[in-house]
């Protein structure tokens, strides 16, 4: 399987290494030229845009900060969609709304490709040792084809349902952090 990987930032880069080091056949991109070097130096081969990564992957990988840039990286001229093929799989690991799923999943059945929405949970270690949790939204059979790339770097991997509930899962996930965060801060004052 070769797999794409788009966005090296502080939670994409260390998911990105640790499907390198798993083996797989991976092209990256990010704005950034550093990260990219490293993922280089474990194997990678670097691309110019999402464009060229989903056109060099059967299954690319999104990991990107918010609605808009998982927009532009799906939707874009030199975007996702414009490099992917019928067949492929576009993994969108961003913490973005469920609506925003919704749209890129719609463009993307046009094309036959495949979209799951696959935020992931956990902090920098569970993120270096490949051991976070992943909320998976999307077709079944989808999820299996990604499957071996996803437990790269996932050591809990839950089908939510259909598009958008990996999203809303995740969203829910979130919630539920920050109000037990005022009640501890509540219960300490």
């Amino acid at each position: 399987m070769k797999v794409g990987f788009i966005g090296l930032g502080g939670i994409g880069k260390p998911m990105a290494m640790n499907v390198a080091k798993a083996g797989f056949d991976l092209t990256v991109t990010d704005l950034r030229a550093p990260p990219v070097a490293e993922l280089v130096a474990l194997g990678a081969h670097p691309a110019a845009s999402p464009r060229e990564v989903a056109a060099a992957a059967d299954v690319t990988f999104a990991s990107l900060p918010s609605n808009a840039a998982s927009e532009e990286v799906a939707f874009g001229a030199d975007g996702v969609l414009a490099g992917a093929e019928t067949g492929d799989i576009y993994v969108e690991l961003s913490t973005i709304s469920p609506e925003v799923v919704h749209r890129i999943a719609a463009a993307a059945s046009e094309k036959g490709v495949g979209v799951l929405d696959a935020p992931v949970s956990g902090g920098i270690k569970q993120r270096n040792e490949g051991t976070l949790s992943i909320m998976v939204g999307g077709d079944a059979d989808a999820l299996g084809r990604a499957r071996p790339a996803l437990e790269a770097f996932g050591k809990r991997i839950f089908h939510a349902g259909g598009s958008g509930a990996g999203a809303t899962v995740k969203l829910i996930n979130n919630l539920l952090a920050g109000i037990n965060m005022i009640a501890t801060m509540e219960a300490v004052t």
